[in-house]
């Protein structure tokens, strides 16, 4: 896009992207309003988990932070070394931890 924006923008009065690139970036646009910014009741009971796992994690790596990066482990702030190892995590490894640290592994029968 970045580079799209260039080449069309040069040496012009108004500067952009080309039609075909601003043509898929509009659909782009509308998709996301539709299927990922679109259903605010379903986001907001998400919202309420998403915050109970960060809590819980907060709280888990606070208690344990031998648990963290070497890096972060002496740092004179712990609640801060936790809030950065969080910051930094995707939403998946957030979850991939949160299942680790806090459900039970299941049983080989």
């Amino acid at each position: 896009m970045v580079n799209n924006f260039i080449e069309h923008s040069e040496n012009k009065a108004e500067v952009g992207l080309s039609p075909n690139v601003a043509k898929i970036m509009r659909q782009l646009k509308s998709f996301l309003h539709t299927n990922v910014y679109g259903n605010q009741l379903i986001h907001q009971r998400e919202r309420k988990k998403i915050s109970t796992m960060i809590q819980l994690l907060f709280e888990y790596y606070v208690a344990h932070m031998d648990m963290l990066p070497i890096e972060l482990q002496n740092r004179t702030d712990a609640s801060q070394a936790v809030a950065d190892y969080i910051a930094g995590m995707t939403d998946r490894f957030a979850m991939k931890r949160f299942s680790e640290i806090f459900m039970p592994a299941a049983w080989e029968v």
